[in-house]
């Protein structure tokens, strides 16, 4: 079914993938399982958990299972509209490709990706053409020591991230 279980999945999924960037990976671990488990009929939440949870498993050293994963993320948004969504998969693709040492993978699933990006007309995803998956890209800043923003939007969401992780999906 889709609704606000679906939408609490495919938050749960980009704040996921948020933590895991931040290297705070027991807690993408708990939001992508999270996410998965109450999906439901949400396309676009089972592309993203997907996605997440192959980049943990890469991380985990489990290289087979990650690049798996990645690819079901991929065949889900293949036949849809969501542009944005199919190269968010294609871009997990890449990465955990380039974990397992497949740098051909990685480079040929970055390029379909960036493709993606741009046929949408994305001007803020993908990579200049100029990179590849060899290329690391340096942070302007490290985003640990980001200034935290304290207004009512960031301690709502935290509440409910919060009751999230508690209850579950039913309690938002």
């Amino acid at each position: 079914d889709m609704g606000v279980g679906s939408d609490a999945a495919l938050a749960a999924a980009h704040l996921a993938r948020s933590l895991l960037a931040q290297g705070r990976t027991e807690e993408a671990e708990a939001l992508a399982g999270g996410a998965a488990r109450s999906a439901g009929q949400g396309l676009k939440a089972a592309i993203a958990w997907r996605s997440v949870r192959a980049r943990l498993r890469a991380e985990a050293g489990d290289a087979d299972s990650a690049v798996a994963m990645a690819e079901e993320a991929v065949a889900l948004a293949r036949d849809t509209d969501l542009l944005l969504d199919h190269a968010d998969a294609w871009t997990a693709l890449a990465d955990v490709r380039a974990a397992a040492g497949d740098r051909p993978g990685a480079t040929a699933a970055r390029v379909e990706a960036d493709r993606l990006y741009r046929v949408k007309g994305s001007t803020v995803h993908g990579a200049p053409p100029e990179r590849s998956v060899d290329t690391p890209v340096e942070p302007e800043r490290d985003p640990s020591s980001a200034d935290q923003v304290e207004n009512m939007a960031s301690r709502r969401t935290r509440d409910i991230v919060a009751r999230f992780m508690a209850d579950g999906p039913d309690a938002v």
